[in-house]
């Protein structure tokens, strides 16, 4: 499984519960999704084509999927990423858990990959108290989906009979109608954070240290989370940034960790991950509450 360096650790750690390998890939610093670029030239490099999959060479593993994620709810550059993973026959995994409200060339993402998921944490822009849901085209996948998170049971009105492995991954229905309700507010939410982007932009605009991440060409973002990114020459001072505000109860927070810097995931395969290392000491996030 292709992943993102530079992302949330759900993804890497789903790839591993499964069996699979995480293997690393940089990002760009426009939209913080995959660096298509350096992704084509790598997959050049490692890669091994036999019977229409892709190989990796050292490995002799097959090159499965790829997740991209679309950070702070920016979408990255799908089209582009569809035209490598065409070329190599992979899969696109969209997370898109920060995304909900967020528009490619006006489609909705979640819609361009083979699954999409969408987080309903208590932190994203509606809420069902923890949970989130996937989204898909194909009638094939959705059937085996529905039958892995209802414990693998056979439809039966009252046998208790499976046929495959599967879990208890239902959301309770008191969940899903507080997530049905934060739905109906899904545009107000949008608008507000839209307006918090806006305030923010206003306040920045004559800081030349930094510069507020903006939503994408072609792209509509939610603006889920509002996000600076420092100039080089300045991210020194990134870690003095974050501890003064925190001291002065203003909650900002630095972008995850590059995985690769996890004990555990060090083993595991990845390409230079340059831009992934720079951004991590360079972007800061801000209060990004709808009522802030």
């Amino acid at each position: 499984m292709l992943i993102p360096a530079l992302n949330f650790i759900a993804g890497t750690n789903a790839t591993l519960y499964l069996s699979g390998t995480p293997h690393f890939i940089d990002v760009e610093n426009k939209t913080f999704g995959p660096d298509v670029i350096k992704l084509k030239n790598y997959l050049k490099k490692i890669v091994k084509k036999k019977k229409g999959f892709s190989y990796n060479k050292k490995t002799g593993k097959k090159i499965k999927a790829i997740i991209i994620t679309h950070v702070f709810g920016h979408p990255c550059q799908i089209d582009d990423i569809k035209k490598v993973c065409k070329e190599y026959n992979i899969l696109i995994v969209e997370d898109t858990a920060e995304a909900l409200g967020s528009y490619y060339k006006k489609t909705h993402v979640g819609n361009f990959g083979e699954i999409g998921i969408f987080s309903f944490n208590g932190n994203k822009i509606i809420t069902t108290g923890g949970g989130g849901v996937i989204v898909t085209n194909s009638k094939i996948l959705s059937k085996k989906i529905k039958k892995i998170y209802n414990t693998g049971k056979i439809a039966h009105k009252w046998e208790y009979k499976y046929s495959d492995l599967g879990f208890n991954y239902k959301m309770p229905a008191i969940n899903a109608q507080i997530g049905i309700a934060q739905l109906k507010k899904i545009n107000l939410f949008l608008k507000k954070k839209r307006k918090l982007f806006q305030r923010y932009e206003k306040k920045f605009k004559n800081i030349k240290i930094v510069k507020l991440l903006k939503e994408p060409k072609n792209c509509k973002s939610n603006y889920w989370l509002q996000t600076l990114i420092l100039e080089k020459k300045s991210s020194k001072i990134k870690n003095n940034i974050l501890k003064i505000t925190n001291q002065k109860n203003i909650q900002t927070r630095p972008i995850w960790q590059v995985l690769t810097k996890n004990k555990y995931l060090k083993k595991y395969p990845s390409m230079k991950l340059k831009n992934s290392l720079d951004l991590a000491n360079k972007v800061i996030n801000l209060p990004s509450g709808p009522n802030e």
